[in-house]
């Protein structure tokens, strides 16, 4: 792939405020792990140069690209996941200020590439997917997700005008409300695959009849029961998405002789909407969180996510927000789960699969477009972690 030397330079001068900084080559190494991101390509840039003092110059970026691959942008529509994360890039000064902690820097967006900070070499990694975050990992993902809605409260609030133009920038890319739908149609099949997990998972003392049941009588719907989960509705907010454990960055410091989580980012806002701040809470807490934490944590994550967003719409001196209590969550929580039971049963053979198992873009590209493609792969990876995810989630969210 080539990079553009003169955009990059240009790109440069401005982010490190030195118009005199040349720039002598960009060397581009893999950005990610394979399994990591599913839309875009990604690429490290390793740029060596002199700065406009005369000393050398070499830091590392992250781009990322739209697949060129014809197949992947058909299928899943990608030219809209990718728009939607450019424009995301271009909100954040407005949204959330020039200093913010939730997203990585962007240097230059456009509706072909991005340009942003490499967090790598400032300590930032990603968690282990089959392992899943623990107590504290959660903890700080939930202030950050509620730092994230508090700031499109506080823009709707103080700028209803720029705020209404910027959520109609973001496109619905998982279940818009087009001919054809989009990605996430292929979650109305995706029950058959469960069906197929629970019948391998099944033992003399547990048939999971009634988790079977409940699958069977939702294929085929899951589609329109999603989309309307996303629909705007009171209290609706700038929504990341899709965010699971592939798409936040962590770093840790020692602390007195303990390794402590010091710091987050949320990365991949391809699918970013004005939606209920629930869906991505569901999406979060039941995709990546382990599953024994989640059980005897709930209730603590819920007030941790509340208390944050509160104290932050505290600061807008208004009683527009007063209907937002812990038990409106609580009960929006409730009145969603089926959000968060199928993105987590959707996410789990990417979370699960071993590395070695997880299809190329083009692959998944073809699952996509053709379900019992995607069913017949991982009916032959069935591993036993992978089976007792599936059973955990069905008997959390069926009683």
């Amino acid at each position: 792939m080539h990079f553009d030397k003169e955009l990059i330079q240009k790109v440069l001068r401005e982010y490190e405020n030195d118009a005199n900084l040349e720039v002598k080559s960009v060397v581009t190494s893999p950005g990610c792990e394979k399994g990591v991101n599913y839309m875009s390509v990604i690429k490290r840039l390793v740029v060596t140069g002199t700065t406009g003092a005369g000393f050398d110059y070499n830091k590392s970026f992250i781009s990322k690209h739209l697949a060129a691959n014809e197949i992947h942008q058909e299928v899943f529509q990608s030219q809209n996941f990718f728009v939607n994360e450019a424009r995301m890039y271009q909100t954040v000064p407005m949204l959330l200020g020039k200093d913010q902690e939730i997203l990585p820097d962007c240097l230059f967006t456009n509706v072909n590439q991005i340009i942003l900070e490499d967090l790598k070499p400032l300590g930032f990694f990603l968690e282990d997917r089959v392992k899943g975050l623990d107590f504290d990992h959660t903890k700080i993902v939930l202030e950050g997700l509620a730092d994230l809605h508090a700031a499109s409260f506080i823009l709707e609030h103080n700028d209803a005008e720029n705020f209404n133009r910027m959520k109609t920038n973001f496109v619905e890319a998982y279940f818009p409300d087009t001919d054809p739908p989009g990605v996430g149609k292929n979650m109305n099949d995706f029950p058959n695959f469960i069906v197929l997990c629970l019948k391998v998972a099944a033992t003399s003392e547990d048939d999971y009849s009634k988790e079977i049941a409940f699958m069977e009588e939702h294929q085929g719907k899951i589609y329109d029961l999603m989309k309307e989960l996303v629909k705007p509705r009171e209290y609706s907010v700038v929504c990341h998405g899709d965010l699971w454990i592939n798409n936040i960055l962590f770093k840790h410091e020692e602390v007195k002789g303990k390794t402590v989580v010091s710091g987050m980012r949320f990365l991949d806002f391809q699918v970013v909407r004005f939606g209920p701040l629930v869906t991505d809470l569901q999406g979060f807490l039941h995709s990546s969180v382990q599953h024994e934490v989640l059980v005897e944590y709930y209730d603590t994550f819920l007030e941790i996510y509340y208390m944050k967003l509160r104290s932050k719409l505290s600061e807008l001196r208004t009683n527009a927000y007063e209907k937002i209590t812990l038990d409106w969550l609580k009960c929006e929580m409730q009145r969603s789960q089926i959000y968060g039971m199928m993105v987590s049963l959707w996410l789990a053979p990417a979370l699960l699969a071993n590395l070695e198992d997880i299809p190329d873009k083009s692959a998944i590209a073809m699952h996509t477009a053709e379900t019992t493609a995607a069913v017949d792969y991982w009916k032959q990876r069935l591993s036993p972690r992978l089976l007792q995810r599936i059973v955990d989630k069905c008997k959390y969210f069926i009683k």
